[in-house]
């Protein structure tokens, strides 16, 4: 599947960058590609000289990503054994092949009087759950490859609980977290190639994903933030969300406020208060189903 997507993102970048070129060499009326600044600016009919120039960025900005989509792909296979189910709500995962469906080793660890929780992880999967307890509970299931040991590091300061993976990905290494968290517990999460599944939070919230989808319940904090890159959100509820979103897609059935920057990306939303993009988001589709107010450029 995904040796397919990679060939087919390599032949629509090729092919914005051959249409472009035959068209500028066989009508003079875009010879404001290849000759802007010596001779007159002139423009196809119907279109303005800023359309042409926005025109052309959009396309070597599409084969430039396509370029960086084919490479990360490669990185990226490793996960397309790993599905999630359709009711993503049900903290569970689904493992397609046999030899992961459990991990080479488990470790369990309990942490008390933590108000905060910091993950930097890459390759692999986290599972947060809040419950009525006062302690953090920590499973940590490595997917190791021969002698080559998945690895991290966990420290606590100050309140804070640091979760650190740091093992590579050139020899399969993985690393799953599955958390238990007391309500209220700030998380501010950073991963890479995997997926990160919740239900509800009460506390804040802040996550930097690329190339990971997020699957959540709600939030119920002032102004949850998240940060993500070629991957997909799916969200039961917030209030006030801070989305920045490039390359992805984001389905969301209730929403007070949404504040969204980003670009190339699809919005599905059922139910939504006030939508305000700024000034910074470009190049995608809306799908709403009730909507307040919009603010959008």
């Amino acid at each position: 599947m995904l040796t397919i997507m990679k060939k087919y993102i390599l032949f629509i970048s090729i092919l914005c960058f051959t249409i472009s070129s035959a068209m500028a060499e066989k009508n003079p009326d875009i010879a404001v590609y290849q000759d802007s600044i010596k001779k007159k600016k002139r423009t196809m009919p119907g279109f303005s000289e800023k359309d042409m120039e926005e025109w052309k960025a959009m396309a070597e900005e599409m084969a430039k990503q396509g370029e960086m989509l084919a490479q990360q792909f490669e990185q990226f296979e490793q996960f397309e054994g790993l599905s999630i189910p359709d009711n993503m709500h049900g903290l569970q995962f689904n493992w397609k092949d046999a030899k992961e469906r459990k991990p080479t080793r488990t470790e369990k660890k309990v942490f008390n009087s933590i108000s905060e929780i910091e993950i930097d992880h890459k390759y692999g999967n986290i599972i947060v759950k809040e419950s009525s307890s006062k302690q953090i509970d920590l499973e940590i299931q490595y997917f190791d490859n021969g002698s080559n040991k998945a690895s991290c590091d966990i420290s606590s300061s100050k309140g804070i609980l640091f979760i650190t993976t740091t093992s590579s990905s050139q020899n399969n290494e993985k690393i799953n977290y599955i958390i238990s968290i007391p309500r209220k517990t700030a998380l501010n999460i950073g991963l890479k190639y995997g997926n990160l599944n919740m239900d509800n939070h009460s506390g804040t919230f802040k996550a930097n994903l690329s190339y990971a989808n997020l699957d959540a319940q709600s939030f119920s904090s002032d102004t949850p933030s998240i940060d993500i890159k070629y991957g997909n959100i799916t969200l039961g509820s917030a209030k006030n969300l801070s989305l920045a979103a490039s390359y992805s897609k984001v389905f969301i059935d209730k929403l007070d406020k949404i504040q969204l920057s980003g670009k190339y990306t699809d919005y599905t939303i059922k139910n939504v208060e006030t939508i305000d993009t700024g000034d910074s988001s470009s190049y995608g589709n809306f799908k709403i189903g009730t909507l307040g107010t919009m603010k959008a450029n």
